[in-house]
């Protein structure tokens, strides 16, 4: 089984954050990659494929974001420690 799908039938919560502007990876392997994930899909308006070197603080301001929906709820049943060993969340990105 591909791992995507394998993630999600194991429940992991899977983020893929993308670049719109990403040269190397076209936005349509990413919203794929998110379906077969059951992933959230976050897209960086301007961001290329290495938008994080350029721009880091942006991605606190996209794990704020998340933490109002499914991953904040993640975080909830773990007593908000999210990196407790049992946490099954995952993150997948473009940028690195």
């Amino acid at each position: 089984m591909p791992l995507l799908e394998r993630l999600r039938d194991e429940g992991i919560y899977v983020v893929i954050v993308h670049g719109d502007r990403d040269l190397l990876v076209p936005i349509a392997a990413g919203r794929d990659a998110a379906q077969r994930a059951d992933a959230d899909f976050v897209v960086v308006h301007r961001g290329n494929h290495s938008w994080l070197l350029r721009c880091p603080e942006t991605l606190p301001a996209i794990v704020g974001d998340l933490l109002a929906g499914r991953l904040g709820d993640l975080v909830a049943a773990t007593d908000g420690d999210a990196l407790a060993s049992d946490a099954r969340i995952v993150a997948l990105g473009n940028g690195h």
